[in-house]
C-alpha cells in the first residue's frame, strides 16, 4: 500500500491509512508513523497484567504498550503510534480514536495535556470552550467561527506547558457539528461526510476555499470557557459571564482532561495535575451561562468576544 503524509495537531503523519477528505496532505517530512497491523503478534497473547500497560524507559518516556478492550491495543512511541485492532472493529472507528484517544495518550507521553474542548483564535491568541460532549463547545465555536475568528482546534485541545505560560496547539481543519446545527450554520448537511454511520454528527470542513478559517500555528492560551446551556422554558435570556476561582477551575479542567484514566494508569498523573494546577492559577476560566436555542447564538458569541477583549 502507499504511504501519504497527512497535517494534523502541528505533525506530520505519514500513514498507508486513507485519510484523504478529513487531513490536510502535508509536503512535509514525517515527524510521527501511524500504521494499522490487522495480524496480532505474539506478545499480544502474553499475561494480562502485562498487555494492560508495559512500558520500557531509558531515562526518559520511551514507550508504551496499552490495551483497550472496546479497541485494541496501541503501542506508541515518540515517533509512532501502531494500532493492534479488534477483528470487529471497522476503519471508521479506529480513525477517530486515533484522533482522540490514541493522540491524547501520545501528547502526555511528551509532556503535553489534552483537555476536552474546542479552541478559537481571535488577535492572534486562543480562547477554549471545555465540556463533554453535547454541551455545546462545537456549536460556540461554530458560532465564532461565523463571526469572523479563526478555528484552532475541535473536541480535542493539546496544551503545551511553558512553564510561565500555555500555548495551544492546533489540531485540524474539520469541526464536527450535528445536523442540524450544520444545517443552520451552513444551510445544509446531507453532502457533508458522517463522523460516524451510528452518529448524526457530520464533518464540517474549515479553512480556505471552505466555510471559515482555519488557524495551523500554535497559540498563546489567553482563556478558558465553561459553557452551561440555560432551559429557554425559563425564560431567562441573559448570557452571563462570571469568572471562576482557581479551585473550581482545577476542579473542571482534571474532570475535563482527555484519557484521564489512562494517564493515571500508566503514572502520569501527577505531572498532568501539577501542570493543571499551574494553569488554573495563570489562565482565567470563566463560566459562561446563555440560553439555548440557535436564535441566541449571535448574542451569545458577541458577549463572549467583549468578555475576551476586555
Amino acid at each position: 500500500m502507499s504511504e501519504e503524509r497527512y497535517r494534523v495537531y502541528g505533525q506530520t503523519l505519514k500513514t498507508a491509512e486513507d485519510f484523504d477528505g478529513l487531513l490536510p496532505l502535508s509536503q512535509n517530512r514525517e515527524t510521527l508513523l501511524y500504521e494499522i497491523v490487522r495480524v496480532a503478534p505474539d506478545w499480544l497473547w502474553e499475561d494480562e497484567k502485562t498487555r494492560c500497560c508495559d512500558s520500557q524507559r531509558s531515562g526518559m518516556l520511551s514507550a508504551y504498550r496499552l490495551d483497550f478492550a472496546d479497541i485494541g491495543t496501541y503501542n506508541i512511541t515518540p515517533k509512532s503510534i501502531v494500532c493492534y485492532p479488534r477483528r470487529d472493529i471497522d476503519l471508521i472507528t479506529l480513525k477517530n480514536d486515533l484522533l482522540g484517544n490514541a493522540f491524547s495518550i501520545w501528547f502526555e507521553l511528551q509532556g503535553i495535556f489534552a483537555l476536552h474542548a474546542s479552541a478559537i483564535v481571535l488577535n492572534q491568541h486562543a480562547f477554549g470552550f471545555i465540556s463533554n460532549s453535547g454541551n455545546g463547545k462545537s456549536t460556540l465555536a461554530a458560532a465564532l467561527l461565523q463571526a469572523g475568528c479563526a478555528l484552532l482546534t475541535d473536541d480535542i485541545l493539546p496544551i503545551q506547558d511553558m512553564s510561565c505560560s500555555f500555548v495551544a496547539l492546533p489540531g485540524y481543519p474539520r469541526v464536527r457539528l450535528w445536523e442540524n446545527e450544520a444545517q443552520f450554520f451552513l444551510g445544509h448537511f446531507q453532502d457533508l461526510a458522517p463522523v460516524h454511520p451510528k452518529i448524526a454528527k457530520r464533518w464540517v470542513p474549515v479553512g480556505v476555499g471552505q466555510w471559515g478559517a482555519f488557524c495551523d500555528n500554535p497559540q498563546p492560551l489567553a482563556r478558558l470557557y465553561l459553557p452551561e446551556r440555560r432551559d429557554p422554558a425559563s425564560d431567562d435570556y441573559r448570557v452571563t459571564i462570571t469568572p471562576m476561582s482557581p479551585r473550581d477551575a482545577l476542579i473542571e479542567l482534571v474532570r475535563h482532561s482527555f484519557a484521564a484514566l489512562t494517564v493515571e494508569a500508566i503514572g502520569l498523573h501527577k505531572r498532568r495535575l501539577d501542570a493543571l494546577g499551574r494553569l488554573a492559577s495563570q489562565i482565567p476560566m470563566r463560566r459562561i451561562i446563555y440560553p439555548s436555542g440557535f436564535d441566541y447564538l449571535p448574542r451569545v458569541s458577541a458577549a463572549i468576544v467583549e468578555d475576551f477583549e476586555t
